[in-house]
């Protein structure tokens, strides 16, 4: 059937909806049913000729031209019944080409996929410099197999992959076995690269609302294209992010960073202190005392880059004030094995026989044992019982010898300290590595103990056990640093070389990690190394790090800081005239004490206003990510 329509000007078209027409079409003499949807004719008369007596006579209605002139035959069968070969419309005739042209292109298609130059076509554009230097030198299909899943299938590869269908690791999978050292592989599709539980309640809530609206699944599954856009040419910035993006996700919204943006409250950020430095008191008191100029460029130098770095390091700014204190600290030098005054007649009359014991050290109950010495016999399961009843504070002077049992603990002491020294006569390294893995609870490596008696050779214990228990002369000379025989106080000692001793170093990380079911070995061991007025003063500088419980011994370089969400660069800031002094920022807060044991800062939190005066959309600009980083715990120099 044809069906008549009218354009924009008026004027009448034929546009047939039927996939065939009546072959009389083109004659004006279409009959009025046309044909079947399957192209058939269906012979249909005009009319339905009416008896008339003996004869027919012919009804078709006016509107068809009314009675034709042969009329109906003697039978009474209409004389106009047309019959036709039907023709294809033309929406038939448009619907075949382009389908034949459809199935040329998808055969074409498949074709071109399937050769070896299929890579070479269908790139969609060229890569950014970054990862395009990386795979310059590798063929086009391995270089498509780098970073897409199905780089290597066939074109029913590509299909199962774009349904998620195939078992086969993901394009983020690929981006993150590449990127492995900058994201962890167990956060890698995590919102910030961290555990979902460190993300705000509200935040995780809208972010799941989002990721649902956009088909992505779990509000943990982000993968790394959906805002790292590749193939958009060589200078393309992949980190670029815009402002709308990242507020798709966040509870908190706001118009821009100087209409909404929160007030500052922490930064810069307060951190727990590797380095524990009172910049009021040095300002105010110290520096004053010596009528110097407390100047922050003296400590705090701009790099080749311009950007600020953390300290130029102790023998450049602490040294001349401090080196004279901490040097005497060490004069007494570091004992590994002392003798303590034991009265060795009254534990044998009491029936506790403390075996051999160096004659100069008999006498009055006197002196402790030194922490090296307390560490090393607590590997003993019986001198460790001994401590348990002593204390591992036990000053011999205040033990009761009135109790049996202290006295019996002592002896047994005495006879551990004896065999400790004649082991260390034959091999002190592995000694210690055997000892110190029974006290830490697990394996200490050879190299390990090696730098908790560096420089020592099995001649200086054997010496000293010569000497003290065989009366016989040491020919062992003094030294100013290493190990010596000091026979005044019955020791073995260690002399530091100075600030950064790695002796001392090394028995501070061991103390600091000893396992909780040691606590007590620990806290006494920790009163003697790290209190205020112990050998080197370490731990009045230094903080032990509760993350791997280890002595922080030096400020962390800018590539070695956990990469926060928050990031700062000195270098565009400090060229201009009004910020060149570091004061125009950093106002010193009233803080008279800086712990090393706690997260604080001695500087007032910046301002907003201080920012926005620059940061606004006409100068500086404002976008979120000039000031705070997507990926958070990397290293800042990973970027």
């Amino acid at each position: 059937m044809r069906n008549f329509f009218t354009n924009a000007g008026g004027e009448g078209y034929d546009r047939p909806h039927d996939p065939y027409e009546c072959g009389h079409t083109e004659s004006g003499e279409a009959c009025r049913f046309g044909p079947t949807p399957s192209g058939k004719c269906e012979h249909h008369a005009e009319c339905q000729p009416l008896r008339s007596g003996v004869t027919f006579k012919c009804n078709r209605p006016e509107k068809w031209g009314g009675p034709c002139e042969a009329g109906p035959s003697a039978e009474g069968a209409c004389s106009r019944v047309k019959h036709c070969k039907p023709m294809r419309s033309l929406r038939s005739k448009r619907r075949r080409l382009v389908s034949s042209v459809a199935l040329l292109l998808f055969g074409a298609g498949l074709l071109l996929l399937g050769s070896r130059w299929s890579r070479e076509v269908i790139v969609p554009g060229p890569l950014t410099s970054v990862h395009a230097q990386i795979l310059n030198r590798t063929a086009t299909q391995e270089r498509c197999a780098t970073c897409h899943p199905a780089g290597n299938e066939s074109a029913l590869g590509w299909i199962k992959t774009a349904l998620h269908t195939s078992p086969g690791p993901t394009q983020t999978d690929l981006c993150v076995k590449c990127h492995t050292n900058l994201t962890p592989a167990e956060f890698a599709t995590n919102p910030h690269t961290v555990a979902s539980e460190a993300l705000p309640e509200k935040t995780r809530a809208t972010l799941a609302a989002f990721t649902h609206s956009i088909g992505l699944g779990a509000p943990d599954e982000v993968a790394c294209s959906r805002c790292h856009q590749e193939h958009q040419g060589a200078e393309f910035d992949l980190k670029a992010i815009t402002n709308a993006r990242c507020q798709a996700c966040h509870a908190e919204q706001f118009g821009s960073f100087a209409h909404g943006h929160p007030e500052f409250t922490s930064w810069p950020r307060a951190s727990t202190n590797s380095v524990a430095f009172d910049h009021s008191s040095h300002a105010d008191q110290h520096f004053a005392q010596k009528q110097q100029k407390f100047d922050c460029r003296s400590c705090h130098t701009a790099s080749s880059t311009g950007e600020m770095r953390t300290s130029v390091g102790y023998d450049a700014a602490c040294a001349s004030c401090h080196d004279a204190a901490l040097k005497a600290s060490m004069t007494g030098g570091l004992a590994l094995w002392n003798a303590p005054m034991i009265d060795a007649d009254a534990l044998r009359t009491a029936g506790a026989d403390p075996g051999r014991w160096p004659a100069a050290a008999e006498g009055d109950f006197d002196g402790e044992f030194p922490a090296l010495m307390k560490l090393l016999l607590a590997a003993e399961p019986e001198s460790a019982k001994a401590f348990d009843k002593l204390g591992y504070d036990l000053n011999l002077f205040d033990l009761d010898i009135d109790d049996p049992a202290a006295l019996r603990a002592t002896a047994i002491l005495a006879q551990a300290s004896t065999r400790l020294l004649t082991e260390l006569a034959g091999d002190p390294s592995d000694l210690v590595r055997r000892r110190m893995s029974v006290v830490l609870g697990r394996e200490v490596k050879s190299d390990e103990a090696a730098k908790l008696v560096a420089l020592l050779t099995n001649a200086q214990p054997q010496a000293a056990a010569a000497t003290w228990y065989d009366g016989k002369p040491s020919n062992i000379s003094e030294s100013a640093t290493g190990w010596r025989i000091d026979s005044a106080a019955v020791a073995l000692k260690y002399q530091p070389i100075g600030h950064a001793d790695p002796v001392l170093q090394a028995w501070l990380d061991i103390v600091a990690a000893l396992p909780a079911e040691r606590t007590s070995l620990r806290d006494a061991a920790l009163a003697e190394l790290a209190g205020p007025k112990s050998i080197g003063q370490c731990a009045t500088c230094h903080t032990q790090s509760m993350q791997n419980q280890q002595f922080v011994w030096r400020l962390p370089t800018p590539s070695e800081r956990p990469r926060p969400f928050t990031h700062f660069a000195h270098a565009p800031h400090v060229m201009l005239p009004e910020l060149a002094d570091c004061a125009a920022c950093h106002a010193r807060a009233a803080v008279t004490t800086v712990s090393t044991a706690q997260a604080q800062s001695d500087f007032a939190p910046l301002q907003k206003s201080t920012c926005v005066n620059c940061h606004q959309p006409h100068a500086a600009g404002d976008q979120c990510t000039q000031c705070h980083n997507y990926h958070v715990g990397l290293p800042s120099g990973m970027r």
